[in-house]
């Protein structure tokens, strides 16, 4: 599993890819992002490990 994405703006109006947003940030918005990710991982872990997702 890959936690990819595009990153909308507050309206809608604006996508953006991830990898190309990513690009973009500062090194506090990249661990703040980060961070986010390892939350969401966390509240999901029992749910990933019911159906044996793989997160590299």
């Amino acid at each position: 599993m890959e936690m990819t994405g595009c990153f909308n703006n507050a309206d809608g109006k604006l996508t953006v890819p991830g990898d190309i947003l990513t690009s973009m940030l500062t090194t506090a918005q990249k661990l703040a992002l980060l961070d986010e990710q390892i939350d969401i991982i966390q509240r999901k872990a029992e749910w990933l490990k019911l159906h044996r997702f793989l997160l590299v």
